[in-house]
């Protein structure tokens, strides 16, 4: 049983079919009894990643983005511990975005871990 944070990327993983989605719905398993972590700032992200879906080729069709928002929803609600962002978690993204090319988002949901 370990700690694991979850940024949006895996998150997405976790309620859409793509590379590494079974590794990640393994390690969010809840026989498996880890504790997932997620910075709320990650339901934004991981919202925004899977209404993009749609437009890609070959991506989710509508009904299928609802039924994954609704999942990641779900898990957010029950499964996983929400974070809130801190200034703390922000001034640590900002260091990060110094030494790694990152989003800035993507910096502060690492920052939030």
């Amino acid at each position: 049983m370990s700690h694991l944070f979850l940024d949006s990327s895996a998150l997405v993983q976790r309620s859409s079919p793509e590379r590494g989605s079974t590794w990640v719905q393994w390690l969010t398993e809840p026989t498996v009894r880890h504790t997932i972590i997620v910075a709320a700032i990650t339901l934004a992200e991981g919202a925004a990643a899977l209404a993009a879906t749609p437009r890609a080729p070959h991506g989710l069709s509508r009904q299928e983005l609802a039924d994954a928002g609704s999942d990641v929803l779900g898990h957010c609600n029950g499964a996983y511990q929400l974070v809130a962002v801190e200034r703390c978690s922000i001034e640590r993204a900002i260091g990060f975005t110094h030494n790694h090319r990152r989003r800035g988002s993507e910096a502060v949901q690492r920052g939030a871990a």
